[in-house]
């Protein structure tokens, strides 16, 4: 079974398509931030989850990334399973993030944890160009 748990220091191979691993260790030194990792067996990274967090405002879910050949195996869910209760005890008032229009497989994911879309984004995206679909989860007060 592989591990799931919050880290304030970046795994070794960390490799996310979005951000640098100094621009997501930076994220994590200033606070605010959290990052979950899931490492299989052999240490290493199958998937993680990087947010932005702020009391009475909404999380928002920077990156999400699980390694190309290990998806569609429940990590993705497993992460978010984390996140809400972590957001919720941060005093966080929801949960948000943006998804390429095109990516069905995000949206669907996220629908199936309860986000809901609340607008779209016009050319947000680029190489190639692409509209974000904004989503969004209400979190209990």
């Amino acid at each position: 079974m592989s591990a799931l748990s919050l880290r304030d220091e970046l795994p070794d191979g960390f490799f996310d398509p979005i951000f640098s691993a100094t621009e997501v260790a930076d994220m994590l030194a200033l606070g605010g931030h959290a990052l979950w990792v899931i490492e299989g067996e052999d240490g290493a990274v199958c998937a993680h989850l990087l947010v932005r967090v702020m009391e009475g405002a909404m999380a928002d879910i920077l990156s999400l990334y699980v390694v190309p050949e290990l998806r569609r195996r429940g990590y993705a869910l497993r992460l978010m399973a984390a996140l809400v209760p972590y957001a919720h005890a941060e005093g966080c008032v929801g949960i948000a993030m943006e998804v390429r229009a095109s990516n069905d497989a995000a949206r669907a994911l996220y629908g199936a944890c309860g986000f809901e879309k609340v607008s779209i984004r016009k050319a947000y995206y680029t190489e190639p160009a692409e509209d974000a679909v904004v989503l969004a989860l209400d979190l209990p007060s």
